[in-house]
């Protein structure tokens, strides 16, 4: 198994301890939604300036940037294996540490759209508080329920 479904699949686990109706469809939205933000800032430096579409053009193409990225992560990484049989390959001890990668991915991307659309750079302090403080709270909810059952 390569280290992309590694991270998906221990994203996968943390988000189904918390969200235990549609753990799935949460996992592949939130990665398809960081891979959409990264291609909006390589277009963006590549000369495509996104901001000057219409709402309506705007709008059809975030969200089909987003539906494009899901079914491409549904046809083929997931028509192989399900994300359940692929968490019985990973040892648990090492679950956090794809996870914490898969957040320096996030902060990683949200970088580069702070880079690419020249945003302030004070706002990333915000964000990175944002991102690494759900993370935590994510991280510690699971441990209190795994410690109290």
């Amino acid at each position: 198994m390569n280290l992309y479904s590694k991270i998906l699949s221990a994203r996968y686990y943390y988000v189904s301890k918390t969200n235990w109706r549609h753990p799935y469809i949460a996992t592949i939205s939130l990665i398809s939604i960081f891979h959409s933000l990264n291609i909006f800032s390589l277009l963006r430096l590549l000369g495509f300036n996104l901001l000057d579409l219409t709402q309506e053009y705007f709008s059809i193409l975030i969200i089909g940037t987003v539906v494009i990225i899901f079914l491409i992560h549904e046809l083929f990484l997931m028509k192989r294996k399900s994300l359940d049989d692929r968490l019985e390959l990973i040892e648990k001890i090492n679950l956090r540490n794809y996870d914490y990668l898969h957040l320096m991915y996030e902060l990683i991307t949200m970088m580069f759209l702070f880079y690419a659309f020249a945003i302030a750079w004070v706002n990333y302090f915000f964000v990175v508080l944002f991102l690494v403080g759900i993370n935590l709270n994510h991280h510690s909810l699971i441990s209190i329920k795994d410690e109290m059952k």
